[in-house]
């Protein structure tokens, strides 16, 4: 019997509304209390409305403004608003307020004309898209516009914001301090001010030779620097083996280097003398030319 009178109810759907009992005119229970809820505060979302008498997100739409079901079924026929008075996302926005960093924004902008839409939206945060809808006018992705009359274009956010061979301000001072021997992260950091952070990854980006955007473009063709490259940690403990199985020094030196390569090898030549003081104390260290006893010269220079 539950099933006839379920496949009834189902079929007996029309056009009108999802369920029979609202066929004749009815009205949900909590239908006049939205409807008080949406005309005294006009910029009222479908989703607040839902929130505050706990019903689905899309009954208030269904109602309140007749939108169909994904079925194409009407609930509401005559219904007191429209869609237009239900506005997407940041379209809440519609009866012409901003919001709240809006002016931040703007004023940053203004006062800093070469600064992104990435750090202005990290400024104020917001997302990078976001500054651009609010700032230039930019259409969302479904066309739909925040601001028509924004107080930029599309031109004062290039893409690239450093083009025709142009640094950044604090480029030459960059270069300075890191010809002082300063790192990258302490040059970042003594740039950075409360309006404007910069990262280290950025200096070392404008500093260092070969840094690349993901286009593959190269970012700095001027860049001062070279990267050092990165030297391989040398595994001690494979050389005092060798040096306790009785391994000449030769004999390590021409396995590190079938292993290692030649620049590896004469890094471990230099500290092979002070290995074998360690392992044997008391032994002396000669030098094989002179005959000299080197081994106070070998534990000053290489000791950890």
């Amino acid at each position: 019997m539950r099933a006839f009178e379920f496949l009834t109810e189902y079929i007996g759907r029309g056009k009108r509304g999802m369920h029979k009992k609202y066929r004749d005119g009815g009205k949900p229970d909590w239908y006049e209390k939205a409807v008080q809820l949406k005309t005294d505060n006009p910029r009222m979302s479908a989703r607040e409305i839902s929130r505050q008498l706990g019903i689905g997100q899309n009954a208030p739409l269904y109602w309140l403004t007749g939108k169909p079901d994904s079925k194409g079924y009407i609930y509401n026929d005559n219904p007191p608003f429209t869609q237009k008075d239900f506005p997407l996302g940041s379209k809440k926005y519609f009866d012409g307020a901003k919001p709240d960093w809006y002016e931040k924004a703007v004023q940053l902008k203004t006062n800093n004309p070469r600064m992104s839409a990435s750090e202005i939206g990290r400024q104020v945060s917001a997302k990078y898209s976001t500054i651009l809808f609010w700032l230039i006018g930019k259409p969302d992705y479904e066309g739909r516009i925040y601001n028509d009359n924004p107080p930029f274009t599309l031109k004062d956010f290039p893409q690239i914001k450093y083009y025709d061979g142009e640094k950044p301000e604090w480029y030459e001072e960059a270069i300075a301090m890191r010809k002082q021997g300063m790192m990258y992260k302490d040059i970042a950091n003594k740039l950075s001010t409360p309006e404007k952070r910069i990262i280290p990854q950025t200096v070392t980006n404008w500093l260092v030779k070969g840094r690349k955007y993901v286009s593959g473009k190269v970012i700095n063709p001027d860049a001062p620097f070279t990267a050092k490259p990165r030297t391989k940690p040398i595994n001690i403990d494979l050389i005092k083996e060798l040096i306790v199985d009785k391994h000449t020094d030769e004999e390590i030196i021409e396995l590190m280097i079938d292993q290692k390569g030649n620049k590896i090898a004469n890094q471990i030549k230099a500290i092979i003398p002070k290995l074998r003081q360690e392992l044997q104390p008391g032994t002396e260290v000669r030098n094989k030319v002179t005959g000299d006893d080197i081994s106070g010269f070998v534990q000053e220079n290489f000791s950890d």
